[in-house]
């Protein structure tokens, strides 16, 4: 089950890999993995 915070989060950060498809391993992508599974 998704948490609105990490939904919210994902949408914010797929929105930045699609710009820019480079940073595809960020911290906070990590954070938000680990965060998802977790919830």
């Amino acid at each position: 089950m998704f948490n609105p915070v990490g939904i919210l989060l994902a949408k914010k950060i797929y929105h930045r890999s699609k710009f820019n498809r480079q940073n595809t391993l960020l911290p906070e992508n990590k954070y938000l993995t680990h965060s998802i599974i977790i919830s």
